[in-house]
């Protein structure tokens, strides 16, 4: 990004686009699909304020930073000759540990950002999968890959729902799509794995029907761990050292610092070459007469669980086009959630036990072949993206409403 001239100075926007505080208010009413009465009213309309000064600082040097940052992901998957080297009797433990690690860490970190910050989940789910990937490598037993799995699966996790929240608390409304296009760099991270299993597991790891399998023939897998984690090792780096990530204005609104929430907003504004509009008095007139504001830790829980009442989820249903979107939503979550791990674990494990022959099995072979459908996936994200921009090119959706978590 070019840097301004010294005599230059930033664009100054005044005011919200001619709108007025109650205005932005009553649209955020008009908007939302959750009664109002639901949630902290104060609380929902200072976040329609926040949302609305971030949609007036618009799409920047700071949000693109953010969006490259957060493409960093993992993809460890390819961990199928672990059960050839120690022989485990029941070797679909190995996705049990995973999968309950990545139920955790959802669980754990999608609360913890409202009550510790989004700013130290966000780094510390990408180090924690980093470290213990590495550690993994050094596995003595099937009990302690299992154990390192759960763990470094606790990280991944949360990475990904604190790692959407906060890029869409910072992200202009106009500009939400983009969320969507973080699918990509999934893809891309699976053919980048799979590229590195192909040469390492390929080359350096025991066949399946070996009944022998040594450590000293198997370290294929680890070599690759190593590799994997040291390359999200690099990636922690780059977020931690190279990038200044804020915290979410939001959170800190949440907590009674609206003080620092404004100071984020006007530091994001700086980043992006304009300044805000926003000042705590914009805030402050959300605030009914005599407002204690709920600051503390459970407060925030609070807060989270209130999302997902009864009451809300009534709401989701309210008319028949609203319930048949959600309705649509929830079945294809469920049957990807289904399809994904039967697949991609417990297919390949029922065609072992059940003896199916497919010509040549080797490990080079299947993830060559593994290589093949990862690259497959990456033009169903960039069909993805297309898709979207078309949208928005020949279509007029109506007003989008304000993201508030």
């Amino acid at each position: 990004m070019e840097s301004l001239a010294a005599d230059e100075k930033p664009h100054l926007r005044e005011q919200p686009v001619g709108l007025s505080i109650e205005e932005i208010v009553a649209g955020f009413e008009d908007d939302t699909v959750i009664p109002t009465n639901a949630v902290d009213i104060t609380y929902a309309r200072k976040a329609a304020v926040l949302n609305r000064a971030i949609k007036d600082i618009g799409m920047g040097w700071y949000q693109w930073q953010l969006f490259i940052v957060i493409g960093f992901g993992w993809a460890s998957d390819n961990l199928t000759p672990i059960k050839t080297e120690f022989k485990p009797s029941k070797a679909p433990l190995l996705n049990l540990a995973q999968n309950i690690g990545l139920l955790a860490g959802a669980i754990f970190w999608g609360f913890g950002c409202d009550v510790f910050g989004r700013r130290w989940a966000f780094n510390l789910t990408l180090g924690l999968t980093a470290v213990w990937g590495l550690i993994a490598a050094g596995s003595p037993n099937f009990a302690a890959i299992g154990s390192f799995a759960a763990l470094w699966s606790f990280g991944v996790g949360g990475n990904l729902p604190v790692d959407s929240a906060i890029f869409l608390e910072f992200l202009p409304a106009s500009h939400q799509y983009l969320l969507t296009v973080l699918s990509v760099d999934w893809a891309v991270a699976q053919v980048v794995a799979n590229l590195i299993a192909w040469g390492l597991l390929g080359n350096f790891t025991c066949e399946v029907t070996d009944t022998n399998c040594t450590r000293a023939e198997n370290f294929g897998w680890r070599y690759f761990m190593i590799t994997v984690g040291g390359l999200t090792l690099i990636m922690f780096s780059i977020r931690f050292f190279a990038f200044t990530i804020f915290e979410s204005p939001k959170y800190l609104m949440g907590k009674g610092k609206d003080e620092e929430a404004v100071r984020i907003v006007h530091e994001v504004a700086r980043r992006n070459n304009t300044e805000s509009w926003l000042t705590v008095e914009h805030l402050k007139a959300c605030e009914p007469e005599g407002y204690e504001q709920r600051i503390s830790a459970s407060d925030a829980v609070k807060r989270k669980l209130e999302t997902v009442n009864l009451t809300h989820i009534r709401a989701l249903f309210a008319t028949r086009k609203l319930g048949y979107s959600t309705g649509a939503l929830m079945l294809v979550w469920a049957l990807i959630g289904l399809a994904f791990p039967l697949f991609h674990a417990y297919l390949p494990y029922l065609q072992a036990i059940r003896g199916a022959h497919f010509g040549d099995g080797s490990t080079y072979l299947t993830y060559r072949n593994n290589l093949i459908l990862a690259v497959l996936g990456v033009p169903g994200a960039l069909c993805t993206l297309f898709c979207m921009l078309s949208r928005r090119k020949y279509s007029r959706p109506r007003t989008e409403a304000p993201v508030m978590r």
